[in-house]
Formats: structure tokens, sequence, C-alpha cells
């Protein structure tokens, strides 16, 4: 069992929260629902999620697995580094992540946090996408410009021969 307390907001995938679609068959009437897991928002300021409390102040506490506290909130997937591990063991697992994240001094230096530097990753991709996507578009003009003059002087010969 790992435990780790979340230093910023999260989206953990947890089994408190799925979602649910139904659908119903038009011909025989009945329903057929399937079930999705979806990330469950955690707000570290928001007194409804903390799992510890403290006076006035609390905290969340996540774990990968059985946990010692029945307020622990279980959570599915890797530990982020916006996670602080509370025991040895999560501190083993954050260990074998640390090669994939950047420290966390670089992190504190710029002021931002992991889900920041994803986000504008993602950005940054999403931008890179969309000019490649550009000039493609225009290649894929020019390319039809080419089949319509081609068709054009098709039918203007397949006109002349009657």
């Amino acid at each position: 069992m790992a435990r780790w307390k979340l230093m910023s907001n999260h989206y953990l995938i947890t089994n408190k929260t799925r979602w649910e679609q139904i659908e119903t068959d038009r011909s025989t009437g009945k329903q057929n629902r399937k079930q999705y897991d979806v990330p469950q928002f955690l707000d570290i300021n928001d007194p409804g999620d903390w799992t510890n409390r403290v006076g006035d102040s609390g905290e969340i506490i996540v774990c990968d697995g059985g946990t010692h506290d029945s307020k622990d909130l279980r959570f599915y997937g890797e530990p982020t580094p916006d996670m602080e591990p509370v025991d040895p063991e999560a501190q083993a697992i954050s260990k074998k992540f640390e090669k994939v994240w950047r420290t966390s001094a670089d992190r504190q230096i710029s002021g931002k946090t992991y889900q920041d530097e994803l986000l504008e990753g993602m950005h940054a991709e999403m931008q890179s996408m969309k000019n490649q996507g550009q000039g493609d578009v225009g290649e894929v003009m020019k390319t039809m410009a080419e089949v319509l003059k081609q068709q054009q002087a098709l039918m203007g010969a397949l006109a002349g021969r009657r």
C-alpha cells in the first residue's frame, strides 16, 4: 500500500466516478447500459474533498491499493510529481518516475505545476498539428484544382465528338 498527499488539484480515476450511457433498442424496447470510468476532480482547497482534517485545514491522501486508513481515496494509474509520498512504498514508486518527470526544483523555479506543463505541451502539439494540417490542405486544394481542369478538358473533348 502506497500513500500520497496531493500538493495541487488533480483529475484522478477513482472508484467513485462513473459515467453511464443508456440506449434503448428501437425494435425490442430493451435498454442497453454501458458504464465508463471518468476522472474525479479533487480540489485541495475544497473541504468536501479532504480526507484528513486538522482544525480548519485539511489534505487529500490518495493510495494505490489496500490502505490502513479507511478515509484514503483509492486511485488508479500512475502518481504525478505533484503528489508527495507519505510512506516508504510511495517514495520508492515515485522514485521510479523521477526520470520521466522534470525535477521539482525546475518546477518551483518556473512556478508551474505538472498539470500546467502537460497542458502547455498539449497546446503546443495541437498548434503544431494545426500548422501541418494547413500545409496539407493547400496541397489537397491544388490537386483538386488540377483534377477539375482535367475533368473539364475530358468533358470538352467528349462533347466535341458528338
